[in-house]
C-alpha cells in the first residue's frame, strides 16, 4: 500500500478515512482519485475551516461540472461519505443530502470501434516506445 499525498487543511483527516476504509479489505483507488480531486480543490480555495459546508460543496460540484455525469455522481458519493465521517468528530460538519442518482446505471459512453488500419498503427506504435521500464513496448503492444 502507497503512502498517500493529500496536503490540504483535511490532509491528516483523508488518509485517516481511506485508511479506514481500506481495512474493508478494499483497495479503494477510483475514490482516493476523486478524493485528491478534492484535495486539489481545498488547496486552490484556501479552505482552511473546520468543517464543510454547503456552499464548499456546491463549488467543487461546479469545478467538476464539465465531467461526466456519472463521474460527478461518484465524485459526490465519496466526498458525502468523507463528511459523515467528519460528522463524527465534529457534529457541526455539513453533510449533503444524497443526489438522486439521475444516470442511469445502463447508460454509458458510445463505445469507439477501431478500424484494421487503426488497430495496426496502434500496435506499430507501441512496439516503437521507448523502454523507460523493461518490456513496456511489448507490455503496451
Amino acid at each position: 500500500m502507497k503512502t498517500l499525498k493529500f496536503n490540504s487543511y483535511f490532509a491528516d483527516k483523508l488518509n485517516k478515512f481511506v485508511e479506514l476504509k481500506r481495512l474493508s479489505g478494499t483497495e479503494y483507488q477510483s475514490q482516493i482519485n476523486c478524493l485528491k480531486c478534492f484535495d486539489k480543490f481545498l488547496i486552490d480555495e484556501h479552505f482552511n475551516e473546520r468543517y464543510f459546508t454547503h456552499e464548499i460543496i456546491q463549488r467543487y460540484l461546479a469545478g467538476i461540472s464539465n465531467l461526466h455525469p456519472r463521474t460527478i455522481y461518484n465524485h459526490f458519493s465519496v466526498i458525502r461519505q468523507f463528511c459523515r465521517y467528519l460528522s463524527q468528530f465534529d457534529s457541526a460538519c455539513y453533510i449533503p443530502e444524497q443526489l438522486r442518482k439521475t444516470v442511469r446505471s445502463d447508460s454509458s459512453r458510445i463505445p469507439y470501434i477501431y478500424t484494421k488500419t487503426e488497430i495496426k498503427n496502434l500496435l506499430n506504435k507501441a512496439s516503437k516506445l521507448s523502454p523507460r521500464k523493461p518490456l513496456r513496448c511489448c507490455t503496451f503492444y
